[in-house]
């Protein structure tokens, strides 16, 4: 446990983290197509170069084999080398039917392909035989979503010429999403469909996952932050923290681990972007602060100054991380996290205020 200076912070904090993934079942995404459909740079858009480095965003070389794993403790992505046209494609369906078959073969469903995603070329305006059998024979049509790629060259005619085939093939309409590499918003229509389709247990893993809708992730951060204020209130009535007493509960240690793995950043890089403010957050300084500001209180935390603590801290977390994951998709640098005491307090006042009129 760390002590009144914060030493042991980290710690516990890795802890924590380390817990939260663990409660987070894992989706496995399969992805499969064409060689040039932009299948791996697809995974990369989405899940970010952590997950794709751009060396591995190339031409597929002969030989290699027939699916290639990404995987994080958040997901894992079975990337298929390339389809090729010719004589080679009876071989790539009949070894990617038995690929397929010895996954779903696992005892356990979390190793199973939960979701499919098939890149069909639009510039190319053509469903091909070998298209149709992987969906509808090998994958199945209820749960493989057809994205239809390089969405920015396609002409209107070729998308609506595969759109209408597949459809008249089976294949639903919400089930086809033209996509562009460099177009977020086509890519996040992906996360949304794909969200929806998963198995309960695996979509919040997924939201972790993903780094281009912050607004899902924002959703989720809604639940952990209020979550955790319940869980603070809950636990009665506390102590004032005296000048040696760390702040941090093992409740906010929670909520802040699970805000860090829900914005997607991993334990090294949380470590340098918030840590050195949080540390000194679990101190006698803070410690000293909160009693100033709650001096009315006399010895005792009451339900709702801790659910207000807890909520005030949640949000000035989850407001720097969403900014943090804001410019990650914009290319831009991420500054560590500084704690704004002010902030905080305006906050604290204005949450506990809401607390007691209700």
């Amino acid at each position: 446990m760390y002590d009144q200076d914060g030493n042991g912070f980290y710690e516990e904090f890795e802890k924590a983290y380390q817990e939260e993934i663990k409660s987070l079942k894992r989706p496995t995404v399969l992805i499969c197509g064409y060689t040039g459909t932009g299948k791996t740079t697809i995974i990369q858009k989405i899940c970010g170069k952590e997950m794709v480095p751009d060396h591995e965003i190339a031409h597929d070389a002969p030989g290699t084999k027939l699916f290639k794993e990404y995987s994080s403790p958040l997901i894992r992505f079975w990337d298929s080398r390339g389809l090729e046209p010719g004589n080679q494609e009876e071989r790539f369906l009949s070894e990617t039917r038995d690929f397929v078959k010895n996954v779903q073969r696992s005892a356990s469903v979390d190793d199973h392909i939960h979701i499919v995603w098939y890149c069909i070329q639009g510039a190319g305006a053509r469903v091909t035989p070998s298209d149709e059998r992987l969906i509808n024979e090998i994958f199945g049509k209820d749960k493989t979503l057809v994205l239809i790629t390089k969405n920015d060259v396609t002409k209107p005619i070729q998308r609506e010429s595969i759109t209408n085939y597949l459809i008249s093939k089976g294949v639903s309409e919400d089930m086809i999403i033209p996509v562009a590499e460099d177009d977020h918003n086509s890519l996040r229509v992906v996360i949304q469909k794909t969200h929806e389709l998963l198995p309960e247990a695996y979509k919040d893993a997924f939201i972790s996952a993903q780094i281009l809708s912050v607004e899902d992730k924002e959703k989720k951060a809604h639940t952990i932050i209020h979550t955790a204020a319940a869980s603070a209130a809950a636990t009665g009535a506390l102590p004032v923290p005296g000048p040696d007493a760390p702040i941090i509960t093992g409740i906010q240690f929670t909520m802040v681990a699970g805000l860090a793995v829900l914005y997607g950043f991993n334990i090294d890089m949380i470590k340098g972007m918030i840590g050195p403010a949080l540390a000194k957050l679990v101190g006698k300084q803070l410690a000293s602060s909160l009693t100033k500001l709650i001096p009315v209180l006399g010895s005792v935390i009451n339900a709702a100054v801790a659910a207000a603590i807890t909520e005030a801290l949640g949000w000035q977390v989850q407001g720097y991380l969403k900014k943090a994951a804001i410019n990650r998709i914009d290319g831009k640098p991420i500054e560590g996290f500084t704690f704004d005491w002010r902030s905080f307090e305006k906050l604290f006042q204005i949450i506990l205020d809401g607390k007691r009129e209700s």
